[in-house]
């Protein structure tokens, strides 16, 4: 009791009482479902210095610091006796660095935000597909896809300020050497940054990141499709983005479009509907449209322009994740129908409402793979027991996941030899004391 009270002071010495809190209606406001009690206490950091010295004291009385990665915690961390970092106080766009195309933001900036601001220069970010929070840094560096991955499959962003356990900050790209000289899109040497993508801040807390920005072109469109079956909407997600045409290429079911776009009941959606984009000069773009309504009209596409008018105002938008239980998962296109196929069934199996699930597909590196994500809206009868079913079923069939968590991560790192072994050694070494998200990927 005594070392709670000693903590609790502490931590007001460093950020104020009015910056830390435990009541358990806001506590609840992280997890899925509202607590009963909980130990932990929410701490609003407003600097990277003041990040440090959490994360100092925290290592020096061996307390456990959590950090939100994705739209919630996992439930059982509400019994840990630790402290939760929230960021959302950390909201400074450093610098917009409009010659080199590159903005340096700390963690709570959200995308609105940086759009905004990013508009002023006539720049632009990129946004997700189905963000997991509203904040830039972390949907970029825990790799969520982007819409744009057809044309931008690289994950865009670098140079980031990292608070290692024992609270020195780590500066992963040329940053570390200078911060006035010229920013690049590729860090000189090692790549560090990737070293903390998608780990979680299992080994070190990332605070600050730099993301990369593109230039407003002259016009901006869409165009949509309606498709009669998957086979028709996934080789148009294939094929058209192979004749570098078009930014962004994804498709969605009738259920999930409905969600998406919040499309009144009784409005008839097609089965599948394709989105493209596009971006540059007048010219260009009518070329493009021209010839990629051609493409998709030949595998059976048909244009929507109603649904055009509804999209093509969204398609800057970070679109969030329409629902917690979903599985996602990269594949070659030549694999979704089968993938899809054993989802449907493995879902009629477990008595799942065919008209409760809704897909997105989203192309990825000129058409040459696809992220399938699949969205159960139904709550009833553990939908998330459900998609923990799901994944095994599907990674056993060659599914790949690149950011697998909790149980499901030790299930697929147990399939490559020797990998679990080499993260606990890794964590090991950056955070000695686990203190750092202990439990999330079940290293400790």
């Amino acid at each position: 009791m005594a070392q709670k009270k000693d903590l609790i002071e502490m931590l007001r010495k460093i950020v104020g009482s009015e910056e830390i809190r435990s009541d358990l209606k806001m506590l609840s406001g992280y997890f899925r479902e509202p607590l009963a009690e909980s130990q932990l206490r929410v701490v609003f950091p407003e600097s990277v210095e003041k990040v440090q010295e959490i994360v100092r004291l925290a290592d020096e009385m061996k307390v456990p610091i959590y950090t939100l990665n994705d739209t919630y915690l996992p439930q059982d961390v509400a019994a840990q006796d630790g402290i939760l970092l929230d960021f959302k106080k950390m909201d400074r766009i450093e610098r917009v660095d409009k010659r080199n195309l590159m903005a340096h933001v700390q963690r709570g900036v959200t995308f609105a935000q940086l759009q905004e601001e990013l508009a002023k220069e006539g720049l632009k970010v990129t946004t997700p597909a189905a963000a997991t929070s509203p904040f830039v840094v972390t949907n970029l560096v825990n790799r969520v896809v982007i819409k744009a991955a057809a044309r931008y499959p690289e994950v865009p962003v670098t140079n980031m300020y990292v608070v290692l356990a024992d609270g020195r900050l780590h500066k992963s790209g040329s940053h570390a050497l200078s911060e006035e000289m010229s920013d690049t899109k590729s860090e000189g040497g090692a790549d560090i940054s990737k070293w903390y993508q998608a780990s979680g801040d299992i080994f070190g807390i990332i605070t600050r990141a730099s993301i990369h920005i593109y230039p407003e072109r002259e016009r901006r469109s869409a165009l949509v499709f309606g498709f009669d079956d998957l086979k028709g909407a996934c080789q148009a997600l294939r094929d058209i983005p192979r004749r570098e045409i078009g930014t962004e290429y994804l498709a969605m079911d009738a259920k999930y479009l409905g969600a998406l776009a919040e499309i009144k009941k009784g409005i008839k959606l097609p089965p599948w509907t394709v989105l493209v984009g596009f971006e540059g000069r007048e010219e260009h773009i009518i070329y493009q449209e021209k010839m990629v309504r051609e493409f998709a009209e030949e595998l059976g596409g048909k244009a929507n322009d109603s649904l055009r008018e509804i999209l093509t105002g969204k398609i800057d938008e970070a679109w969030p994740l329409k629902t917690q239980n979903h599985t996602a998962f990269y594949t070659l296109f030549n694999r979704v129908a089968d993938f899809d196929e054993s989802i449907a069934d493995a879902l009629k199996k477990r008595g799942y409402p065919s008209t409760e699930f809704g897909r997105l597909i989203v192309s990825v590196d000129r058409g040459r793979a696809a992220y399938s994500l699949y969205a159960l809206f139904k709550n009833g009868n553990d939908p998330s027991q459900l998609v923990d079913e799901l994944n095994e079923m599907l990674l056993d069939k060659g599914a790949f996941y690149d950011r697998p968590l909790g149980k499901f991560a030790q299930s697929v790192f147990s399939r490559i030899d020797g990998y679990p072994e080499h993260l606990k050694r890794i964590k090991g070494i950056m955070d000695p004391k686990g203190i750092l998200n202990p439990g999330m990927l079940n290293l400790q």
